[in-house]
């Protein structure tokens, strides 16, 4: 459960939160109607849920795969012989950090394009429209998040991840009093100790996820358009 202090952090975000953590008592009744107000009209990638990822071991293992918006709809599903051989031959071409990081871009298409095929979802459009609300295999940044990080997770149980280690935290950009969509990505934390976003929310299924200096992506805003 939230406490008093979660409501505020989940809905205003980090960057408002320190100013007024002290006045959540007096606040709160307002601020629940900030809360759903906000929700409202930016109802993109808004829904708040535990921000932590269950670690996802070894192939064989079912993972859940969130769609539906804010992982409204949960599936279970294991990857094939087949896909992990895909996913492997995939991976084994990165011989430093760099080359790992490419590698992912394609990978993860390969990990949805997979996931796809075993539930038997319509692909998933770029964004986050309204009109996919609620339709199953349609995702929004959180469901996009939350699968992302299961798939690295996997790839890192599986020993495919060499360079790198997940971050179980995904990352938060955008409180609407910014001027920015509220948005989320996985991370991961290369070995030199430099943070990456994995986001994959731009494109359709199986497109190459973007893979960029989390403090680049941090500062990236999204179209209004990108949510109608």
């Amino acid at each position: 459960m939230h406490g008093d202090n979660s409501l505020l952090l989940d809905c205003i975000g980090p960057l408002v939160a320190p100013w007024l953590f002290g006045y959540t008592k007096l606040m709160k009744p307002a601020l629940s109607i900030i809360c759903i107000s906000l929700g409202m009209f930016a109802a993109g990638c808004t829904s708040s849920i535990d921000r932590t990822i269950s670690t996802y071991g070894a192939a064989g293992t079912p993972m859940t795969i969130c769609s539906g918006f804010g992982c409204a709809i949960k599936d279970k599903m294991v990857f094939s012989e087949s896909d992990r051989n895909s996913f492997a031959l995939a991976m084994d071409t990165a011989d430093d950090a760099n080359a790992e990081r490419a590698a992912l871009r394609k990978t993860i298409g390969l990990m949805e394009a997979a996931t796809r095929r075993n539930l038997r979802q319509r692909a998933d459009n770029p964004f986050s429209y309204q009109i996919d609300r609620g339709k199953r295999g349609q995702m929004d940044c959180e469901d996009e998040s939350l699968n992302t990080t299961r798939y690295l997770t996997y790839l890192q149980a599986e020993g495919l991840l060499k360079f790198h280690k997940v971050n179980r935290h995904y990352a938060n950009r955008g409180v609407l009093l910014d001027g920015r969509y509220p948005h989320k990505s996985a991370r991961i934390k290369a070995d030199d100790g430099s943070d990456w976003a994995v986001d994959p929310w731009k494109t359709a299924t199986g497109g190459a996820a973007e893979v960029m200096p989390l403090k680049q992506w941090y500062r990236e805003r999204n179209s209004a358009s990108q949510y109608e």
